[in-house]
């Protein structure tokens, strides 16, 4: 009686060692199939932000487009610009740089809401080299709201970085 009760022990032990290593392996198939379920979510999430991304620049591009050609910016020969929407601050904004024979000016804005972010004139001075003269205004309103002034194209490009990333 007792080898039984020790067979039928083992025997049902087997079996509680066979249920939970189907159970084990079967939860780990459902692992599986929910990892590449959010693998597969992941990679259409990055999908559509990429086409939403793309949507806004190119809804950004138009919109300065638009802006340069209401101002008559586009009648000017010498007159370029160019538009960058930045994703993290969701804004797009536009680098208007107009070229004359004397000097050159840039002006950044954003495209939609007409704010100017940076501001920045040079006119040539008779018998003196281009780095001897300073910019006639050259100042960048931070994202802190604060205005900075600065003595160089390159210091303008500087400052303007937190919005052309």
């Amino acid at each position: 009686m007792e080898q039984l009760i020790k067979t039928i022990l083992i025997v049902l032990l087997l079996i509680v060692v066979l249920a939970l290593g189907s159970l084990l392996y079967i939860q780990s198939g459902l692992v599986h199939a929910q990892q590449q379920m959010i693998v597969e979510l992941s990679s259409k999430i990055k999908s559509n932000e990429k086409q939403t991304n793309f949507d806004l620049q190119a809804k950004c591009a138009d919109q300065a487009r638009k802006e340069f050609v209401s101002y008559g910016w586009d009648k000017r020969p010498l007159t370029t610009f160019s538009n960058h929407y930045n994703e993290r601050l969701n804004k797009c904004f536009i680098d208007i740089e107009d070229d004359i024979a004397t000097g050159t000016s840039r002006v950044v804005s954003d495209a939609f809401e007409g704010k100017v972010y940076g501001n920045y004139m040079w006119f040539s001075k008779k018998g003196k080299k281009y780095w001897e003269v300073p910019p006639a205004t050259c100042k960048v309103v931070m994202p802190t709201g604060e205005e900075k002034l600065c003595n160089s194209s390159d210091e303008f490009d500087a400052l303007l970085k937190p919005y052309m990333e």
